[in-house]
């Protein structure tokens, strides 16, 4: 883990025993962020000193979540955690029944965790109590969003779903798209966006589901969409960056 000033300078690094692949998150003066070693680091990120780490029984892949003095994260071993932002101290886990390398965002009084196993369960977010749970046909390895009462989020059959974020109900599906949708999806202005790893990036009636459009790239998409008023814009593993009007 590197910290670099604006003109390319290093400030400091910070070694753990495998690779990172998690995108790291900054809260009250703590930077958080976890490594295919199996922990979970929390680091100062003026000086990169660890402040504390938690070790789960496998590669942590996904992004930390933190809402409310609480670390929110999921691991490969199966079991998503609630840690305590400031000691580490484990607050509760949850047992899935496959890996978890997405991130849960949290809304409300929940936390939605999409898992290897192909269900998206909604948990209560002080407790991890399980409030519904709804089962996809494939792997979940996308992080899912809310807007309007709605969770959004696709699966590695390449299926996107809206669903109800109290009853877990699905709003609406669409049909299997080209490839696994692995990208973050966003929502802006009634649109939602989303990238799969054949390349394709969609735009879909939030809604209703209904696709305006889909763009095709010349590799995957894992990149989350950035949107401004009259662009979308997104990059793909062809090492393209593609500005798309809305």
């Amino acid at each position: 883990m590197y910290a670099v000033t604006p003109d390319g300078t290093e400030r400091w690094h910070f070694e753990t025993d495998d690779q990172i692949t998690s995108n790291p998150t900054v809260k009250n003066g703590t930077l958080y962020v976890g490594s295919l070693d199996g922990h979970l680091y929390a680091i100062d990120p003026d000086t990169g000193e660890k402040q504390w780490s938690y070790m789960t029984q496998n590669s942590v892949g996904a992004g930390p979540v933190v809402h409310d003095g609480t670390v929110y994260i999921g691991s490969s071993d199966g079991s998503f955690y609630a840690l305590d932002a400031t000691t580490g101290e484990s607050l509760w886990d949850f047992p899935t029944e496959d890996q978890i390398w997405a991130g849960a965002p949290v809304d409300g009084e929940r936390v939605f965790v999409g898992s290897g196993d192909g269900k998206l369960y909604a948990l209560n977010r002080h407790d991890g109590s399980l409030l519904w749970s709804l089962e996809t046909d494939l792997d979940i390895n996308s992080t899912p969003i809310v807007w309007n009462e709605t969770v959004y989020f696709g699966n590695d059959l390449g299926v996107f779903y809206a669903v109800n974020t109290a009853t877990g109900e699905v709003r609406w599906q669409t049909e299997k798209t080209e490839g696994p949708l692995n990208s973050l999806p966003r929502v802006a202005d009634g649109v939602v966006y989303v990238g799969d790893r054949h390349g394709y990036v969609r735009a879909f009636d939030a809604e209703t589901g209904e696709q305006h459009w889909a763009v095709k790239t010349g590799n995957a998409i894992f990149s989350k969409p950035y949107i401004t008023d009259d662009t979308v814009y997104f990059g793909s593993n062809d090492g393209y960056v593609y500005a798309i009007e809305r």
